[in-house]
């Protein structure tokens, strides 16, 4: 039997079911989004972790998770996803990835270019490699119209 893949766990957590699925803690997320960004994970894998999580819908640790994997990918190994950069501002205190101010920064409740920085160059990293968007700049421009047509009240 071969071993399991190092992703499986994240998509079965979230794969579950109504009943038997799960959050991911913060950690699982940072682990999760940082196999992403390193391109670790099957494409099959990434379709069904991003379909489940825009099912379910992303939590705030999950969130806060996903910004600190794309910050700690960006100032480490830049370059690792051909045509992809990450741009955003490398010395942020961690209490700016505190899942509440998450949530106020989905509600545009506060003004936080770190954060939005950090959702949307993870959106668009996903989106080039789920063959969405051909480019970084295109794929930039899908995630930008996705946050601002977010429903605001979901967190």
């Amino acid at each position: 039997m071969p071993a399991e893949h190092a992703f499986a766990p994240y998509v079965r957590a979230l794969g579950k079911g109504k009943l038997g699925s799960r959050s991911l803690r913060q950690d699982e997320a940072f682990d999760a989004i940082s196999m992403i960004l390193q391109q670790q994970v099957e494409p099959e894998q990434l379709g069904a972790f991003l379909m489940l999580l825009r099912v379910k819908k992303e939590t705030l640790a999950e969130l806060a998770g996903f910004v600190a994997a794309v910050i700690s990918f960006h100032n480490y190994s830049s370059a690792k996803i051909p045509g992809i950069a990450v741009d955003i501002e490398r010395d942020t205190p961690d209490q700016q990835l505190d899942p509440e101010r998450l949530r106020l920064l989905w509600r545009d409740e506060c003004d936080e270019a770190y954060g939005e920085a950090g959702v949307l160059s993870t959106l668009a990293c996903c989106l080039v490699r789920l063959g969405q968007a051909h480019e970084q700049n295109e794929g930039s421009q899908l995630a930008t119209i996705w946050w601002q047509n977010r429903n605001r009240l979901l967190i």
